[in-house]
């Protein structure tokens, strides 16, 4: 580490002994990343970097010898701070500074996707498209809509009168040219091209009222697979790509194809209350039927992506194992482990963001970030049969690194912010509600990586990985009683509760992506 920065401190200090900020209020210290760059360049002016990556260490991030703690309790009680976290830095010693861009998946990569998984067996495009009513169901529901207006009950349907007459005329016009008998929609079989898709909804409750992107849907016995990236002139919307490992062939194979049903794996990879998730308490392999240890299942995702020519990820430490039982709580259906991936920088991995981060993200009012650019998440789902599903959100390309070592703020400064700001930004949010509001912060793990943030005044989505203390741990919350551990975790361990930017000393807001 380099020299200690003092006057962040200061800043901090001045926050805490001035006026409370109130709770929607951010407290953002130092976001100017043309300035961030500047000083880095300016440090580095002789330095000869690459894009290239440098040889994976075989243990990226290994834990300082001393660990962190620390307590903090608000005079009326509603805030606890408790740390007892090993801190980690890399291996190197080093966190590199690199220009990122949202990056798209590219025609070639859809192909090499689609042949890998279906490997040469037919699939069709996947489409949400109907076939039209015949008319006797036309004539059936135009009944239905008159006795509803006759009878005053049109908000059964979420109408007014006025739109129920409306849409009766619609269906008595469509009932003209409409079939006598169900017309049959041939499925198309897919090659692996992406399509180009328009969407448009005048909506005024609508995110994107018009929308032009590439996509890739298809489903077949080996899954279904899509693959969505925007236009190369319309960034109004962030990349993805799903793929789930579910069997489909014959006449349900093509009632999919036509009517766009919902696929059952989403139900099991995200459950609702009723589902019975438990959690295998060993990290080893699951013993109920699984035939892969959970490293073996690391290992067959790397070697996936790696067909793919992707690289430059690496496979989070913690691989999560759930058991999926019946509701009888006696019969288990199957076992999966679940393998979170995130980028590397020069062998150097970026902070993990788990999906309650991932999925915190706010749209900011301000027109230089107005774009919505969530971060980048990898996900997969393993399971005796091999990579049960997949889910990639917002990739991204680093195009070029400006600092092999860009951290400046050594752990003892940071963990000076991280006291100080916390109490800042979370004793905030307990004030000024109608009940009690209490918050418990348990730091568990403290990390120096590179995370990414958003450039002032770019187009689009652009930005910068710079290297950040990240403190990672467990948030709880709740009204009327104080915070106890019988309470409901809102979030996992490995949520961010703070993170300190290394260069300058400065808050990062994950929300606003700054």
């Amino acid at each position: 580490m380099k020299q200690k920065i003092l006057p962040i401190i200061m800043v901090a200090v001045l926050l805490l002994t001035a006026c409370q900020p109130t709770p929607d209020r951010d407290i953002i210290v130092q976001k100017d990343t043309e300035r961030l760059v500047e000083t880095v360049e300016l440090k580095n002016a002789n330095e000869d970097v690459s894009i290239e990556p440098a040889d994976m260490p075989d243990n990226p991030l290994v834990k300082m010898d001393e660990s962190y703690t620390f307590d903090f309790v608000n005079d009326n009680g509603r805030l606890h701070i408790h740390a007892d976290a090993d801190v980690y830095v890399p291996e190197t010693g080093k966190v590199p500074m690199a220009r990122v861009k949202g990056e798209y998946f590219t025609d070639a990569f859809a192909k090499k996707l689609f042949d890998k998984i279906y490997q040469g067996e037919t699939a069709y495009i996947r489409t949400n498209e109907t076939r039209r009513l015949t008319k006797s169901e036309l004539a059936e529901m135009i009944v239905y809509y008159q006795d509803l207006v006759d009878t005053g009950r049109t908000e059964d349907k979420l109408m007014d009168e006025e739109e129920a007459i409306a849409f009766i005329d619609e269906m008595k016009e469509e009932f003209k040219t409409a079939p006598d008998e169900p017309e049959e929609i041939k499925p198309v079989e897919a090659d692996g091209t992406m399509l180009l898709r328009n969407v448009t909804d005048d909506s005024p409750y609508a995110l994107f009222q018009h929308v032009q992107y590439y996509e890739l849907w298809t489903t077949g016995k080996r899954g279904e697979l899509n693959i969505r990236r925007h236009a190369e002139d319309d960034d109004s919307m962030s990349d993805y790509l799903s793929y789930d490992r579910i069997s489909h062939d014959g006449q349900n194979s093509q009632e999919r194809i036509s009517y766009g049903e919902t696929s059952e794996s989403r139900y099991l990879m995200f459950p609702s209350v009723y589902d019975t998730y438990v959690t295998d308490p060993d990290d080893t392999r699951c013993s109920y039927g699984q035939t892969l240890s959970p490293h073996d299942a690391a290992e067959l995702c790397i070697a996936f992506l790696s067909d793919l020519g992707v690289t430059d990820v690496t496979p989070v430490p913690t691989i999560d194992t759930y058991v999926v039982k019946d509701r009888d709580r006696e019969t288990v259906e199957n076992c999966y482990y679940f393998i979170n991936f995130i980028r590397t920088l020069q062998g150097t991995p970026v902070a993990y963001l788990s999906p309650m981060d991932v999925d915190n993200i706010e749209i900011a009012e301000n027109v230089e970030y107005e774009v919505p650019w969530e971060y980048e998440y990898l996900l997969f789902v393993v399971d005796q049969d091999g990579i049960y599903s997949l889910s990639w959100q917002n990739p991204v390309q680093i195009t070029k690194v400006i600092s092999d070592d860009a951290a400046e703020i050594p752990f003892e400064q940071a963990a000076s912010i991280f006291e100080i700001m916390s109490r800042v930004i979370y004793e905030a949010q307990t004030e000024n509600r109608v009940k009690p509001y209490y918050i418990d912060l348990e730091v568990t793990r403290v990390e120096l990586s590179a995370i990414r943030i958003r450039e002032k005044n770019a187009e689009g989505r652009t930005g910068l990985y710079v290297p950040a203390w990240i403190f990672y741990g467990k948030l709880t919350d709740n009204y009327d009683n104080p915070v106890t551990q019988e309470m409901i975790d809102r979030r996992r361990a490995d949520t961010a509760l703070l993170v300190v930017n290394a260069i300058d000393g400065s808050i990062i807001d994950l929300r606003k992506g700054y």
